[in-house]
């Protein structure tokens, strides 16, 4: 199949509570959608969402590059088994030197507008097998030990048993005692795990944890700001750990033979996309280490895609996509439906009439 346009959206969304991001309080989370277009008319749809604070590409750069973009695929053949997600795509569009947001949303597109044309849900292009669901992680936002509690409590009505709290408070008392607050309403089916962000050094790290048993958190996602400290880190606390961001800046045999690696955080906004996703997945799984899928704040067209790659790569583990409450407006009403502890993406085969176009516009030049 042949791609014969490539139209380019901005959109602008209104966040429900501000989110910081690289010590800033943001208040809207802008971005783009792409809509590809086959020679039968097929279409398919991606989104390009740079984080800010933890990507590296700006807003503008983005623009001019999918341009850039738009004039290279115009007349470009789709390579045979890109869904296999076995460096075909790499194989194709290496030599672009594509942004990672970009790259993840073009693989994205070009994928669901695959599935489209053989007439399967985007997971199932991926997996066949899929079950089309896949257990759902509940990201905390509240601060108070009332709220707090009253947000785990509903949670766990609802269905939900993964949890994540995010800490790195420099003073590590008050980060106890939220981790203290959370595991005093958890049922005994409860999974917590915490997130650093890399803002500890090493001791304020080893003090935090000392004080826990590894049995009562399930991990610690980037405990420590220096990645070369992490295999002493690990094998002097035996606390179990997971990696995010250190995947973006080590290779592969970096990583081997760490101590209580425990699971990979894969965020494809960030690593580029859904093919070197899956080479992560691989990875992992060839050595005994867990790995699930995550959000990077992306609008409701884009936490739906995640949804259907988590279906179909990683079923068995909660998927960290419940990130649309920070959003007062979103671009889709209803991106998936949670049931119980599960997420259950509906179809991805959206158009155009499914968007709120008061939130975007088309973009018509560099």
């Amino acid at each position: 199949m042949k791609i014969i346009d490539l139209e380019i959206f901005r959109y602008s969304l209104p966040l429900a509570q501000a989110l910081e991001l690289a010590g800033e309080f943001q208040r809207e989370r802008a971005g783009f959608l792409i809509f590809i277009k086959g020679d039968d008319h097929t279409t398919g749809v991606g989104e390009v969402a740079p984080l800010i604070g933890f990507s590296a590409e700006r807003l503008q750069d983005v623009q001019k590059q999918l341009f850039f973009l738009k004039d290279k695929v115009r007349g470009n053949s789709i390579p045979d088994d890109v869904e296999s997600l076995t460096w075909r795509f790499e194989a194709w569009l290496r030599t672009w030197k594509l942004f990672p947001s970009v790259r993840c949303a073009f693989e994205t597109a070009v994928l669901d507008l695959l599935a489209r044309r053989r007439d399967v849900s985007l997971d199932r292009l991926i997996n066949p097998a899929s079950t089309g669901q896949v257990p759902r992680s509940e990201l905390l936002s509240q601060t108070s030990q009332k709220l707090l509690q009253k947000e785990v409590l509903a949670a766990v009505h609802d269905g939900c048993r993964s949890f994540k709290l995010k800490v790195g408070d420099p003073d590590i008392k008050a980060d106890h005692q939220k981790v203290s607050w959370v595991l005093g309403v958890l049922p005994p089916d409860g999974r917590l795990h915490l997130d650093a962000n890399r803002r500890w050094r090493y001791g304020q790290a080893f003090n935090f944890v000392r004080e826990f048993e590894p049995s009562a958190i399930e991990y610690l996602e980037e405990p420590i700001d220096d990645p070369d400290a992490l295999d002493e880190f690990s094998r002097i606390t035996k606390f179990p750990f997971a990696l995010d961001e250190t995947l973006r800046e080590c290779t592969e045999d970096q990583l081997e033979g760490l101590d209580n690696l425990k699971m990979l955080v894969l965020k494809p906004m960030l690593l580029g996309g859904w093919e070197k996703t899956m080479g992560w997945v691989r990875w992992a799984h060839d050595r005994g280490i867990r790995a699930a899928i995550s959000s990077t704040f992306e609008s409701s067209v884009g936490l739906l895609a995640l949804a259907h790659l988590a279906c179909a790569v990683t079923p068995e583990e909660p998927a960290g996509l419940d990130t649309g409450k920070w959003y007062s407006q979103n671009l889709l009403d209803e991106p998936f439906e949670p049931a119980g502890r599960m997420i259950i993406p509906g179809p991805y085969a959206l158009e155009k009439s499914d968007l709120d176009f008061k939130l975007i516009r088309p973009v018509k030049d560099a």
